[in-house]
């Protein structure tokens, strides 16, 4: 099945948007793909998304090479009951100006929230300091 990555650059840093397959070679390769394209980025990059991954599954532990996990350690799906965390949100700055706990400091209030009927997905949120840019 095919799959997109929106890519929007912003000023201070790149933002991605993704849904992942439900086949894990599918999603091994979707991580080691915007892996190799958050590096040629000269800004700092996020990627969230449906990564239909579980925290131990290959394409997780592959992304955290690179890649900062910040959206909170809670189950995502389903919505109504959720028993499963698939939704991220990762930071990585291929410029290597600001490591992981830099980014884990400037991580606050990461959460799911309590939506449990506009998506069979709960949202995902966080906010970042924008002095991590700096």
């Amino acid at each position: 099945e095919k799959r997109l990555l929106l890519v929007v650059e912003f000023e201070d840093f790149v933002f991605c948007c993704s849904h992942w397959s439900l086949t894990a070679e599918d999603r091994n390769t979707s991580a080691a793909l915007v892996t190799s394209k958050m590096k040629e980025q000269q800004k700092p990059v996020f990627i969230c998304g449906d990564f239909n991954a579980e925290p131990t599954e290959d394409s997780i532990s592959a992304l955290k090479s690179d890649w900062t996990i910040l959206s909170a350690d809670e189950p995502t799906f389903p919505a109504d009951n959720p028993t499963v965390r698939i939704d991220y949100i990762c930071a990585a700055d291929p410029q290597g100006k600001i490591d992981s706990e830099r980014w884990l400091k400037a991580a606050k209030n990461a959460r799911v929230v309590n939506e449990p009927v506009a998506s069979d997905h709960r949202p995902i949120a966080l906010e970042i300091s924008r002095d991590i840019f700096k």
